[in-house]
């Protein structure tokens, strides 16, 4: 210990001299620790790795390091163990995370290999948290308002008037605008896939389109408000319930801090204002005060579906398939109960959908000639391999494309017409009205018509309208300012391409310097279309010039011909010198410490007052993987922690116009899809249970029958999580080992006698557990008749019964 303290006070010293004097006399705990927050300079430095192997270093703010003055006793102590770990005990703890992170959220990815073939992966959890203090959390928050308010006010004229002028858009935009920008504002929505023409209403010019938004922060240093941001996510943003279900998955890993975790838990207010945005929006809209707001998943298989279960469970919105809601003879909306008295039938008035608008309006609205939209673009093979044959599709529009063993587009299918086949989402079809007589028909009214005629209000509506790259930085320019003088929520300095007083010295700058900039496409996504200069080869780099240089006289040309829909292909922003936090990792066969690019993105809400408000744990916290400034976790990503703490007096909340309830979270209510997907999963269970050999791992037989099968059947496997998916709000989260340990026997990660010893637990616990521990009273008459006995219980209320 004498020798690992003289090294220890050596290596200090050099550090004390020469590069950060401030942080030895920091209070520290142990030896280990003083010398990871003072004498560590890689934990303190920017990693870029060029294709080349070269390095790019820079130093680097790192806020996993440099623990406040004033932090909470406990989060103090959370942080210092973490500190203080060595890199073989953080990886074990990241490990563990990761497991039980992918079991209690029940959600995997799936990544396609050489072959086309879907496997599924879990993102790796980063085992230590970023804090960020109160005041810049509310900081934050306050900085999106103008945006907001600026976007609203966009979508507001281009939903309610056919043809938008330049003299529509000046009005709303700060004095000395130039038109040229204007007419690009519109050129922009217009070349959209996402701007629905056919959704266009006079009534929408009242309408507050901006309810739930996802803004993806620039973490560059947590010491003053840049409030910079890379993506305003206004569709359907997902991650929301990352950070509290990581929150309880650290209970499981590390149990002495449990207090802690649960003090985090019971400030958080994400849900509950979300519910309250939602509430609010519905009954300022429809007016009517009475009505409920239900959630809409994307579907069952979608990797999104765990993250809206998670939401529903802990905001108490009922979790809807679109079948579940249907129009009343009164032309309202109603979530249909079974067993309940029609007339009780709840009015809903508000919608937080996460499945696309134009997938809800491509089906209940197939009149009006609306398409499902999609932001998948055709690769130059997939566009040959359909002009071979003939077919011309239009970019950005879903159509039931026929792929090959490599996930490549080859054909589509066609309709009675012979036309292309376009997508039609089947789960965002509505439901037939109860009290209706089979011969009566259905209402007339679709979902467009219900939100246009104020009857219901989603969340989502024209969401994906401006989530352009280059309008992000004209708004904040050139509109946001008129609603405030403060801080605005902005992307990083941005050349203004499309401004023609000063395009081509702004493009100068860029080739002076590309390695100082980042190139976008301007309308992609989840991390496409990003080249981050600085990290490309020469070669590269001068492609990506040539590129810029084609599309700034792309763009002079068009302009020069009087055309108005001359717009920049790219848009080119300042590369951001970014924080960095630390994580674990293995090289050469060993874990050790380094430090990575943080990404933030934040939900907030918007009421209709125009107030905005959030949550401590309304964060999705992600890193990109060492060497890289890309944090996107299709990528490599990883998911931490942030923790709000206060910095300072404690700032009492600010009282809301909000819609207030009796509760706020009020009771889930069944519905009559949940019954019947119950009743097949349930049955598909019982089925296993009772064929006893499957749950004998000792049957030398049935080891046989599965060595000839070659395992078990994929197409039981995957019947039964399709089935579980659709169920897995009812059963709740002690059951979402489920979804791991069907994910796992997919990945040929298990043995079959494994996966059936595993399922035969679950199935048991399932079949043990008593009436008042279920969601719904229905639940355990069901698991009696499956799971029991199916073959001789007398079984009256059957599920499919009720449901009818």
């Amino acid at each position: 210990m004498r020798t690992l303290l003289k090294n220890l006070l050596v290596a200090s010293v050099l550090v004390f001299i020469h590069i950060e004097p401030a942080l030895a006399v920091q209070r520290v705990n142990s030896c280990i620790t003083w010398y990871e927050t003072t004498g560590n300079l890689q934990l303190r430095q920017s990693v870029i790795i060029t294709p080349d192997g070269k390095k790019i270093i820079s130093a680097a703010e790192n806020p996993t390091l440099d623990l406040p003055n004033n932090l909470p006793t406990d989060v103090r102590g959370f942080m210092e163990y973490l500190n203080s770990r060595t890199p073989e005990v953080l990886m074990k703890i990241k490990n563990e995370l990761t497991r039980i992170f992918a079991e209690f959220k029940a959600g995997s990815f799936a990544v396609k290999d050489d072959k086309g073939k879907s496997k599924p992966f879990y993102v790796t959890v980063n085992p230590i948290p970023v804090l960020i203090p109160r005041s810049y959390e509310q900081g934050l928050i306050e900085s999106t308002r103008a945006l907001f308010e600026a976007k609203n006010d966009l979508l507001q004229t281009f939903y309610s008037k056919e043809n938008v002028t330049v003299e529509d858009l000046r009005k709303i935009a700060v004095k000395g605008t130039p038109d040229a920008v204007l007419e690009d504002v519109i050129s922009y929505v217009k070349s959209n896939p996402y701007f629905e023409k056919g959704a266009v209403s006079p009534s929408m010019e009242s309408y507050r389109f901006i309810s739930v938004v996802g803004v993806d922060h620039a973490l560059t240093t947590l010491k003053e408000l840049k409030a910079l941001g890379f993506e305003f996510n206004g569709g359907t943003p997902s991650g929301w319930s990352n950070t509290r279900s990581i929150v309880e998955t650290y209970k499981e890993v590390l149990p002495q801090f449990s207090h802690l975790f649960e003090r985090l838990l019971g400030a958080d207010k994400a849900f509950e204002n979300l519910k309250t945005t939602m509430d609010s929006h519905g009954a300022h809209w429809t007016g009517n005060k009475a009505g409920i707001s239900v959630v809409i998943s994307p579907g069952h298989f979608n990797a999104a579906h765990p993250d809206v279960v998670t939401i529903a469970e802990n905001s108490g919105m009922t979790l809807v398939k679109m079948s579940d809601l249907y129009v009343d003879r009164s032309g309202s909306l109603r979530l249909n109960q079974p067993g309940v008295d029609p007339k009780d039938h709840p009015r809903v008035t508000s919608i937080y959908s996460r499945q696309e608008e134009s997938a809800l309006f491509s089906a209940t609205s197939p009149s009006k000639g609306l398409s499902f939209k999609t932001p998948r673009k055709l690769s130059d093979i997939e566009k040959s391999n359909l002009n071979s044959i003939g077919v011309r599709v239009e970019d950005g529009i879903g159509y039931d494309f026929i792929e090959n063993s490599k996930g490549e587009i080859i054909d589509v299918k066609r309709d009675k017409a012979g036309q292309p086949k376009k997508s039609v989402i089947e789960n965002a079809l509505l439901g037939r009205d109860p009290t209706l007589d089979l011969n009566e028909p259905t209402s007339s009214l679709d979902l467009l018509d219900l939100n246009n005629n104020r009857k219901v209000y989603l969340s989502n509506r024209g969401g994906r309208t401006l989530d352009i790259k280059p309008l992000f930085d004209i708004i904040t320019t050139y509109f946001a300012p008129k609603h405030t003088s403060g801080t605005i929520f902005s992307p990083p300095k941005t050349l203004k391409l499309n401004d023609p007083r000063m395009a081509d010295s702004q493009h100068e700058l860029f080739y002076s310097n590309p390695k100082g900039f980042v190139v976008k496409v301007a309308d992609e996504s989840s991390g496409n279309g990003v080249d981050i200069v600085s990290q490309k080869s020469p070669e590269e780099i001068q492609k990506i010039v040539e590129k810029v240089r084609a599309d700034q006289m792309r763009v002079k040309q068009l302009r020069a011909s009087g055309s108005k829909d001359a717009v920049a292909a790219y848009t080119i922003q300042e590369f951001v010198n970014s924080a960095v936090i630390t994580t674990v990792i293995m090289r050469d066969g060993k874990p050790v410490k380094v430090t990575v690019v943080p990404d933030l993105r934040k939900f907030i809400n918007m009421l209709p007052t125009g107030e905005v408000l959030s949550g401590d744990m309304g964060y999705l916290g992600r890193n990109g993987v060492y060497g890289s400034a890309i944090s996107n976790t299709g990528k490599g990503g990883e998911y931490f922690f942030p923790i709000i703490y206060e910095d300072g007096p404690v700032v009492a909340p600010k009282k809301t116009n909000a819609v207030t309830t009796i509760n706020v979270i009020t009771p889930k209510k069944v519905t009559a899809s949940d019954l019947l997907a119950l009743n097949s999963f349930l049955g598909s269970l019982g089925e296993l249970k009772h064929m006893q050999r499957l749950f004998s791992s000792n049957d030398v037989e049935y080891n046989a029958f599965l060595k000839n099968a070659k395992g078990f059947s994929s197409d039981a496997l995957e019947r039964i999580n399709y089935e579980y998916r659709s169920v897995m709000h009812i059963l709740g989260p002690e059951f979402r080992p489920l979804q791991s340990l069907f994910d796992r026997r997919r990945a040929g990660q298990m043995t079959d006698i494994q996966f059936r010893n595993e399922l035969s637990s679950i199935v048991n616990k399932m079949s043990t557990k008593s009436a008042k521990d279920w969601t719904y009273s229905e639940m355990s008459t069901a698991v009696k008749y499956w799971l029991v006995d199916w073959t001789t219980y007398d079984y009256h209320g059957h599920p499919e019964q009720i449901a009818q």
